[in-house]
């Protein structure tokens, strides 16, 4: 029987089998072949009675995100709150790049915007929208964006992703109209969310799957060269043509195109300094490992 995993409990997996969740164990194989298995995995499993059963093949994935542990993954919801805690744009770059470079739809959810004092919201949806991403503005206190967002979910494999503290779980259950996960407040000293979330999970509500992650700070994208990583600035294409060097770094060079463009307001200057930073991490990383 085919089914796919929707939750993992320690050594139990939870697969559902059309509207059944059947409580599955791994067969040695996996174990002895270094297989980790992950929610969102499509497996096959044999019954062993009505409600148990073993997995005993893991189908290929289309992808699949390492932290948090999740696979075959249509898009990812990246929040982001105005407030408490403040922006991560370093992780939301490094998020889309991850997404761009593993076949996900990057879609960015910038949270708690009934805290929105200096119309941040709006900067940051034009800067990212012109780019081409789309941008939902929310707010699960008031119930701003909540009917926008869930028509973007609808059909797909969805992972909500982003700092603890950001809203993720308020905004699942906003969104399921229920409390599926536990929900905790903002440590006052550190103006952190509390890891409320400790495991992933797909929640199925009506024509869309929501995988609850825990939350993290800190998100590497240690396979990308720093060679390619201009062609996960999307803004960037426009003006490589008018480069001097076809290997151009788009940094150091004087004749550069994507340089001009930022100078002429046509790119980011948040966004460029954000790459500049993302390709000396990478470069500095490329070089602890040598």
């Amino acid at each position: 029987m085919q089914g796919k995993i929707y939750k993992i409990l320690s050594n139990f997996y939870y697969v559902k089998v059309n509207n059944e969740i059947i409580e599955c164990k791994a067969k040695g194989k996996f174990k002895k072949d270094l297989v980790d298995l992950y929610v969102g995995d499509n497996v096959i499993i044999e019954k062993i009675d009505n409600n148990k059963g073993n997995i005993i093949e893991v189908l290929p994935r289309k992808n699949s995100l390492k932290r948090p542990s999740v696979a075959n993954v249509d898009k990812l919801i990246i929040l982001l709150s105005i407030k408490a805690p403040a922006p991560d744009y370093i992780l939301l770059d490094k998020q889309i790049i991850y997404c761009l470079k593993n076949n996900i739809i990057p879609i960015i959810c910038i949270t708690k915007i009934d805290k929105d004092k200096n119309n941040e919201a709006e900067k940051i949806r034009e800067i990212y929208s012109k780019i081409g991403y789309r941008v939902y503005c929310i707010s699960s206190k008031e119930n701003i964006g909540i009917e926008e967002l869930k028509q973007e979910l609808h059909d797909y494999l969805c992972v909500f992703a982003g700092n603890s503290g950001v809203g993720k779980s308020t905004l699942v259950n906003t969104i399921c109209n229920n409390n599926v996960m536990a929900e905790g407040n903002i440590s006052k000293k550190t103006s952190r969310g509390k890891h409320t979330t400790r495991h992933v999970e797909i929640i199925q509500n009506q024509n869309y799957m929501i995988a609850d992650t825990p939350g993290f700070s800190l998100f590497e994208i240690n396979d990308i060269q720093k060679e390619e990583l201009a062609i996960y600035f999307e803004e960037f294409k426009a003006y490589t043509q008018r480069c001097e060097f076809r290997d151009c770094t788009h940094i150091k060079e004087e004749k550069c195109g994507v340089k001009q463009a930022v100078n002429n307001n046509d790119i980011s200057q948040e966004r460029y300094n954000r790459y500049v930073t993302i390709y000396n991490e990478i470069s500095k990383n490329n070089c602890d490992f040598k």
